[in-house]
């Protein structure tokens, strides 16, 4: 029989509690014992985390670049998705708790893209990288799809 050292059962031990408490919405653990919580937050926003405040201009300049090439093209598939109808889980899920566009897998995936493109500006500002602007893509596709869930929700009435 194996015996496991002192260190591996309480890694263990803490594994399990942590794990627990974020499956049963006691993700702001972090929080809770003095840490600032990364990732996105519940009120929509987004922290950085560690790694990503440790980057320098060229790194933000990347990252900053993904995101938006991420979000390029969010209203085109939110426009799919509302007219292919439930396609996939996350497309059936939302039609059938509240139909609203703000709650499609595009729109989510934008919200959270544009929360974290926001805190990577902010970093960059904070940093003093050299001055940049959004790119108009996602200017566009921010307008279209701000567009988007207006008609959709003047049509359904919510």
């Amino acid at each position: 029989m194996h015996r496991f050292s002192k260190a591996v059962r309480l890694l263990c031990i803490y594994t399990t509690i942590v794990g627990s408490l974020s499956i049963s919405g006691c993700s702001d653990l972090p929080y809770l014992i003095g840490l600032e919580p990364t990732g996105l937050r519940s009120d929509g926003s987004y922290t950085p985390f560690a790694a990503e405040r440790s980057y320098d201009c060229v790194e933000l300049r990347a990252q900053i670049a993904g995101e938006e090439k991420a979000l390029v093209g969010a209203d085109k598939r939110a426009l799919a998705q509302l007219k292919a109808g439930s396609t996939t889980l996350g497309t059936w899920f939302w039609r059938t708790t509240s139909g609203s566009v703000s709650g499609l897998p595009a729109v989510r995936d934008f919200n959270t893209g544009s929360a974290r493109l926001d805190a990577l500006e902010l970093l960059w500002r904070e940093k003093g990288c050299p001055e940049r602007q959004r790119s108009l893509e996602v200017l566009e596709t921010t307008a279209k799809l701000a567009k988007l869930i207006e008609q959709h929700e003047a049509k359904s009435g919510q």
